[in-house]
């Protein structure tokens, strides 16, 4: 039997991306025209024909849920610095749902709340495009406005708020509890005993930031004659200069032997502007070790940055809940949480 022609394979061939042809195979204005003649010529000369199951799929979603658009909302978050780049993780989140969404027959269209003036604006948008799919992205500052008539969409929310007025949909995310206490676990079971931890604090009070020092808090369960953790908290504002100095002072303070950092900054500061010797001096991990940032010069070790499969999770809810027709605040509100795989990288090697 023949094998079947697949988007991967003209991907390949065409020396781009799935997702480009993809958007090429359905026509999409994104796309420059020769790009899409380009690529749709490769196709029919390789053979190409869509898997009739999925199609038969795509169509029904297209015909029974007011077309095969899916809402991702979001507004402009404070971004923190890392590594020297600006990260948001908004765009993690829409990458993963982009990225599941084309898998599964659907495209994602993105809504700046702060841009298109607010949710009531939205909602026409939203019904005048026929689309009952809305995915929630990140919000930190609440939105006094935001007030949806849930009952004419299927909702997933991939932040935990603050809404105003406040409602509760089913929830994609990761817990910042596990997440710090899955490092301390893991570095601990690596051989090392006085473990730094640095934790960044945003301007706003946010739950993820509680969760983290939660797990502190939590982490003393483990025998302080054995292992001991020295925290430190900065505030997401602080200046470069000053963060050098306060890491400074703490490092020299407390004689670590290992140095779990929020995100790849801390490793800066200590390899570029303290000259700390990693792994040899100290072993350090990351609590946001993201195969998508920026190329980096060496691999750090650390807890995997899950934003991206958060996104592809949360397109597969709203895919159950819109096959289900499954529209409105729902009476009971499902948690998902992703878990977590440790990166070894080169930065935390076992300790003799």
């Amino acid at each position: 039997m023949e094998r079947r022609i697949t988007l991967l394979d003209i991907a390949q061939r065409a020396n781009c991306t799935k997702a480009t042809v993809s958007l090429a195979l359905k026509g999409h204005p994104r796309l420059m025209e020769s790009t899409r003649k380009r690529i749709c010529a490769l196709a029919l000369e390789m053979g190409y024909k869509p898997d009739p199951l999925v199609s038969t799929i795509a169509q029904h979603r297209w015909q029974h849920t007011g077309g095969n658009s899916i809402a991702y909302v979001y507004n402009d978050l404070p971004e923190i610095t890392d590594i020297g780049r600006t990260v948001n993780s908004n765009q993690f989140y829409y990458l993963g749902a982009a990225c599941q969404a084309d898998k599964m027959g659907y495209t994602i269209e993105s809504f700046n709340l702060n841009k298109i003036g607010g949710s009531k604006r939205l909602d026409q948008i939203l019904k005048a495009r026929g689309i009952r799919g809305v995915l929630l992205g990140k919000f930190i500052e609440p939105h006094p406005d935001f007030a949806l008539n849930w009952h004419n969409y299927s909702a997933v929310s991939l932040s935990s708020g603050p809404f105003q007025p406040e409602v509760k949909l089913h929830h994609v995310n990761f817990s910042a509890f596990e997440q710090v206490e899955f490092a301390i676990r893991k570095v601990i079971s690596l051989g090392y005993k006085r473990i730094g931890i640095t934790l960044l604090r945003h301007p706003q009070d946010i739950e993820d930031d509680r969760k983290r020092w939660g797990a502190i808090t939590a982490a003393q369960w483990i025998d302080s004659t054995i292992v001991r953790l020295f925290p430190l908290v900065y505030p997401a504002t602080i200046q470069e200069e000053d963060l050098t100095k306060l890491l400074r002072q703490w490092y020299k303070k407390q004689k670590l032997d290992a140095v779990i950092g929020f995100n790849s900054t801390t490793y800066w500061h200590l390899t570029g502007y303290m000259n700390v010797s990693v792994p040899g001096e100290v072993g350090f991990a990351q609590l946001h070790a993201n195969p998508l940032a920026a190329a980096m010069p060496i691999e750090l070790s650390g807890v995997n940055d899950v934003n991206y499969s958060v996104g592809k999770l949360s397109v597969r809810i709203m895919d159950v809940n819109l096959r289900g027709n499954e529209t409105g605040v729902p009476e009971e509100p499902l948690i998902h949480h992703v878990t977590f795989d440790w990166v070894d990288g080169v930065t935390m090697p076992p300790r003799r």
